[in-house]
């Protein structure tokens, strides 16, 4: 009797588990999705398709006939107790976006802050520099002439004349305020 290999590889595994339960394709890019993020962030993921397909039903079936799976405001998404250990059996619970950030305790954010520093800083850029840009030195923004004058985007345009930025978007769009080059 030959020795069998087996085969330890979770995607190949789900994808048989997937032709054999006939698991929707969609459920299937989920989970590779969620177990690609788990692998990305150093967290083990220590759920089988079929257990994981099984473990949604269960949840979504207790939070009613609307619920939805997703990270959309109103859906749902399988988070950890506490954001610490696998996803596995027991550690897990199904959360809006809102209550999983909620669920995280101050030591973990302040460490995933830091981690997230000490990343931007190896990158040569400080954190949140892209945020304190606006209008000529963004490089998604687009200067706009208005009767007062030229606006480094459509944005600070719109602040300057007291409207919205959808405001602002609907006079460039019918002519009243130009784009400048």
């Amino acid at each position: 009797m030959a020795d069998q290999q087996v085969d330890d590889n979770p995607v190949r595994i789900a994808r048989a588990d997937q032709a054999t339960y006939g698991i929707p394709e969609r459920d299937f890019q989920a989970w590779r999705s969620q177990y690609n993020s788990a692998k990305r962030r150093g967290i083990p993921f220590r759920f089988s398709l079929l257990g994981w397909r099984i473990w949604w039903q269960g949840e979504l079936a207790k939070l009613g006939p609307d619920a939805k799976r997703g990270n959309r405001v109103g859906c749902y998404m399988m988070a950890r107790k506490r954001d610490r250990g696998a996803y596995e059996h027991g550690n897990v619970y199904a959360a809006t976006p809102r209550d999983n950030a909620r669920d995280i305790p101050a030591d973990v954010r302040v460490a995933m802050t830091e981690q997230a520093t000490a990343a931007c800083k190896a990158r040569g850029k400080p954190r949140g520099v892209h945020l304190k840009v606006r209008g000529d030195g963004h490089p998604k923004s687009h200067a706009v002439m208005t009767p007062a004058g030229r606006f480094g985007s459509i944005a600070l345009a719109s602040e300057a004349h007291g409207i919205t930025r959808a405001g602002g978007l609907h006079r460039v769009r019918t002519g009243v305020w130009t784009l400048a080059t």
